[in-house]
Parts: C-alpha cells; sequence; structure tokens
C-alpha cells in the first residue's frame, strides 16, 4: 500500500466537514471558496479538536500568528509557532494539527495557485516565494515594523471575504500578492543557502519512505535503493535534521498508523500488522512510546 494513497487528498468543499466534523461551522461557504478562503483563528479555535489527524490538501494554506502558539507540522517534521509568525504548506503535502493555545490570535487561509498565475507562471512563483516552495521551509518570521503591513493586508482581504457572493476575486489575487511581497524580505537570504548533496539525499529519502513504508522498513534496504551506506544515510540524516534514519522511518510508521487509526475501521490487530508489528502488543508498545497513549486510547480521542 502506497502511504499517499492513504492519506486523504482534501477539496475546499470538504475541508469544513473535516475540520469541525459535527461542531457548527463558523463561517458559510462562498461562490469562490475553492479558490479563496480567509477566517479568524479567534472564530474557530474553540470548534477545532486536536489533534487534526493527518491529511494533504489541494489548495496551500497558511496560518498567520498574531499572538499565542500553535504546533502544526509538514510532511515529517514538526514546527512550533509563536506570534508575528507565518506557517506555509503548499498543496498535497501531509500536515497534522497538534495544538493550538487558547489565547491565539491571527488568520487562518488557503487559496489555489490558479488564483495568482494570471500573469505569472506557477514555477515562477514558487520560484520567486521560496515558502511556497514545498522543499522550503514553511516559516516566515516578520519584525514589528512588517505586522503593521501584514495585519493591513490581512484585515483587508477578510473585509472583502465578508462581503459574500459580492467579493472580488481579483482583490483575493492582489492583496495575495501584495502580501507574499512583505514576506520576501525575510526569506531572501535562505535562497543563496546551498542545500547540498546532504539535503538532497534525505529529500529523496523522505520520498522512498512515503512509497515503500509498509513493505521496507530497514535502513539497509533504503541505504542500498539510494546506493550508499546506512552509515552514509545516517549521517546525512543526522546533519540535516538532527534525528537518526530509523527515528525518520519510525515517524514515518506513526503517521500511517495514525490515519489509519482515525480513518478507516481496521481493527487494532490489523492496523498493527500493515505497519510490521506481528503482535498488538508490539503495536502498543511502539505507539505509546511515540505518543504516550495507546493506539485505542488515540482512536477514541475527540
Amino acid at each position: 500500500m502506497n502511504l499517499s494513497k492513504t492519506i486523504p487528498v482534501i477539496s475546499p468543499g470538504k475541508l469544513d466537514v473535516f475540520h469541525f466534523k459535527e461542531a457548527e461551522v463558523p463561517f458559510p461557504q462562498n461562490d469562490y471558496s475553492e479558490h479563496f478562503h480567509i477566517n479568524t483563528l479567534e472564530d474557530v479555535k474553540n470548534k477545532l479538536k486536536f489533534p487534526i489527524p493527518p491529511h494533504r490538501k489541494t489548495v496551500y494554506d497558511f496560518i498567520f500568528l498574531e499572538r499565542g502558539h500553535s504546533v502544526r507540522s509538514k510532511n515529517l517534521i514538526e514546527y512550533k509557532l509563536n506570534k508575528n509568525t507565518f506557517f506555509f504548506l503548499p498543496a498535497n503535502q501531509v500536515s497534522e494539527h497538534n495544538y493550538l493555545s487558547k489565547d491565539v490570535k491571527g488568520y487562518y487561509c488557503h487559496f489555489s495557485l490558479d488564483l495568482l498565475v494570471q500573469d505569472i507562471r506557477p514555477q515562477e512563483l514558487i520560484k520567486e516565494y521560496l515558502f511556497l516552495n514545498s522543499h522550503e521551509s514553511p516559516i516566515v518570521q516578520i519584525d514589528r515594523q512588517a505586522l503593521v503591513f501584514v495585519q493591513n493586508i490581512l484585515s483587508r482581504l477578510m473585509v472583502e471575504y465578508r462581503k459574500g457572493s459580492k467579493g472580488n476575486l481579483n482583490i483575493f489575487r492582489k492583496y495575495l500578492l501584495a502580501l507574499f511581497a512583505e514576506l520576501k524580505v525575510f526569506t531572501t537570504n535562505t535562497k543563496d543557502i546551498p542545500k547540498g548533496n546532504a539535503w538532497t539525499l534525505v529529500e529523496n529519502f523522505k520520498e522512498l519512505l512515503a512509497m515503500n513504508i509498509y513493505s521496507i522498513q530497514k535502513i539497509t534496504d533504503y541505504a542500498k535503493l539510494l546506493n550508499i551506506s546506512p552509515n552514509h544515510l545516517n549521517k546525512c540524516v543526522k546533519k540535516v535534521l538532527g534525528k537518526s534514519s530509523h527515528d525518520l522511518i519510525n515517524e514515518m510508521l506513526l503517521l500511517e498508523s495514525k490515519v489509519l487509526l482515525k480513518q478507516t475501521s481496521l481493527s487494532i490487530k490489523e492496523i498493527a500488522y500493515k505497519i510490521g508489528k506481528s503482535e498488538i502488543s508490539d503495536f502498543d508498545r511502539f505507539f505509546k512510546s511515540q505518543t504516550g497513549m495507546t493506539p485505542t486510547e488515540f482512536r477514541v480521542l475527540v
């Protein structure tokens, strides 16, 4: 089974059901919600149940924190967000949202790339604004001076969005591009940092993990696929991510376990077998060592 086929890919029209379940949705769908949506975090923080399980979106999104804290992941990397911080998630990237503090203030926005590319090719847009690139850091932290301009842009987007069917897609496009131009200043320095062979190798390793995690779980086998030694693979992963290759394999197995527990009706025994644990007790120990709870406890967690 391919991991990428198991983790659901959610279109904008189904995001409300996925995120809010039975809770009342705090905002209406608009005619252009497939291309653009924005809301304040204050509107939703009491209606979301964390952790939000692994998923992918067909659209790009970002959250911006003016105040408070959040924990969100992109692929297998978890990020802790503080005030004055953006987190960008490109389309079709695996993400979990694990935490949003009670005092949080800020914005959530999703948008389609089609909305932005009338006068520029998608490849040029992604090259221009690194935070839209799936291989770059999703974090953009701004200073107090930029905060004033960013808040004005986001506030203007909110005003236009609240017009409902009278909202203007062209205004969304122009203000999003203006926002990205403001944020580019805080990412330009990363453009010239050479990624090197280690970074490329780790990205290839993660792609192989996503494709083969059910059938291949040994570091030696992945090293063979990459035509390198297991020791070299470990050194590269440690250098780039600060963790071992074994840690990365466990994180991918945990990610898949969470998906199967929350989004399928498979029994605990069946899930244990799928991820290579021959006994339920082995699966229990593995899952609890990673999360602090058993698979059963996680499954019933609201």
